[in-house]
């Protein structure tokens, strides 16, 4: 199985997140770190851990953002699993055992998800709550296209994907946040047979410096990714995600806001167009809700 470590500017983390790896009960895996350009000391540590390891590996490249990475990963990978993993978080010592246990107990198994936990710097756990969770309903293409970012997000390195279910599946290297989102959307297209293990196997750290906290980079991304949904779905599927998209944009202000800090290539874009001209009749939304 393969193990892909995407690192951009967080060595101070890195040490973490391999030795949760290296400390796996499961043993047989390579773990493939991707330098996506980080400017700090990156590259002394990856090269430390492969010298310690074999079954670690080290690739550079030029700086490309997360999905960049995973790609760069996932090419040269060589596992019938596969296990994404950002360079600041760890995993539970039993996962991979635990989860390839599911796998091999269900031959038709696309991904097996894990229940999370959250852990700052002094390593403080903060359980999910049934507030926000990863947890599955019966419909995990409604999960997906649906619950996210309401009360259910996936953490990526919470699942394990079986390498045929990803196939030639890249993830898309223009969005630069909310890309898991993306993915697992086009994931879900085939209706995958997914499995849930509510134990808490997956640590995802609240790091001050995270992606995540960029408000404006969340917010552009998620209308970017938005749009390019809606030019995937069709029929009753494509009414309910505008009818979403509709909702979203009147229940947060700041989301129609944010338009103004896009690139003059994505105003003009056929999809914002498209957008725009499918979220016309839906006005009528925000000024209930307001």
């Amino acid at each position: 199985m393969s193990i892909i470590v995407a690192c951009y500017n967080q060595a101070q983390y890195l040490p973490e997140t391999l030795d949760s790896v290296l400390a796996q009960s499961y043993v047989n895996w390579e773990c493939i770190i991707v330098n996506d350009g980080s400017p700090d000391n990156t590259d002394e540590i990856a090269e430390m851990y492969c010298k310690k390891d074999s079954r670690f590996k080290y690739i550079y490249k030029e700086n490309g953002g997360p999905s960049s990475a995973r790609n760069a990963g996932l090419k040269i990978s060589k596992g019938e699993y596969i296990q994404l993993l950002d360079s600041d978080d760890k995993l539970h010592f039993q996962k991979l055992e635990k989860q390839i246990s599911t796998f091999e107990n269900n031959e038709k198994l696309g991904i097996s998800i894990t229940n999370y936990c959250m852990f700052d710097d002094k390593n403080n756990i903060f359980p999910s709550s049934d507030k926000w969770n990863n947890k599955l309903s019966n419909n995990f293409r409604s999960d997906i296209l649906f619950r996210w970012d309401r009360n259910f997000s996936i953490p990526i390195h919470s699942a394990l994907f079986k390498r045929t279910l990803i196939g030639q599946l890249k993830f898309n290297e223009n969005i630069f946040a909310q890309e898991d989102w993306f993915f697992w959307i086009e994931i879900s297209e085939n209706n995958p047979k997914v499995e849930y293990i509510d134990e808490e196997l997956a640590f995802y750290r609240l790091n001050p410096k995270s992606r995540t906290r960029d408000i404006v980079l969340m917010k552009t991304n998620t209308i970017r990714v938005f749009l390019i949904i809606l030019q995937k779905l069709t029929g009753k599927e494509k009414e309910d995600f505008i009818l979403r998209f509709g909702e979203d944009l009147a229940a947060d202000s700041h989301k129609i806001d944010v338009l103004t800090f896009e690139n003059i290539r994505i105003r003009k874009s056929k999809a914002y167009r498209i957008g725009k001209f499918m979220l016309k009749p839906l006005s009528f939304i925000k000024n209930k809700i307001q």
